[in-house]
């Protein structure tokens, strides 16, 4: 994928950019890019912003995709259609936020005729009196305490095999 972006070509303390066409995956230092479009001087006492618009339109129209950055500077030289470059993270995080609240309304909605189920009826209270006194014959053998082993029998089933 084709990315305008910026490439830092200034010394320390003086940043200077090469506004370049290049392939998403180069390092923006290296200077591997297709077209140099102009240049951005941030600093000094008016910054300077020199750029190819006719070249910055056909490389958008080709599918390169201009870095926030760039997308702004390129707005303010007057170049159209570059709100759909601007922010696209929040745009992105925005588009995702409305999916995500389309789908908790549906999840909502199929909720509702769920939460609302026909009320059971009670089992009756003879199965209820049946069942109660193996449960508590269950509880008495379960309390009795297991016996405990003795030193004896386990030499004894040592022995023995």
């Amino acid at each position: 994928m084709l990315r305008i972006r910026l490439s830092r070509i200034g010394k320390t303390n003086y940043p200077h950019y090469s506004v370049v066409v290049t392939e998403k995956t180069n390092p923006a230092i290296d200077g591997n890019f297709l077209e140099k479009l102009g240049t951005y001087s941030p600093v000094g006492p008016t910054p300077s912003f020199s750029v190819d618009l006719d070249r910055s339109r056909h490389w958008i129209s080709k599918g390169a995709r201009p870095t926030d950055t760039v997308a702004r500077l390129l707005q303010k030289q007057g170049l159209e259609g570059m709100d759909r470059f601007v922010d696209f993270k929040k745009q992105y995080q925005i588009q995702n936020e409305k999916t995500r609240a389309a789908a908790a309304a549906a999840a909502e909605a199929a909720a509702k005729p769920a939460a609302a189920p026909a009320p059971e009826s009670a089992p009756e209270p003879e199965a209820q009196a049946e069942q109660a006194p193996e449960v508590i014959q269950q509880e008495e053998k379960s309390e009795e305490p297991p016996e405990p082993a003795t030193p004896e029998s386990a030499t004894e089933e040592v022995v023995s095999s």
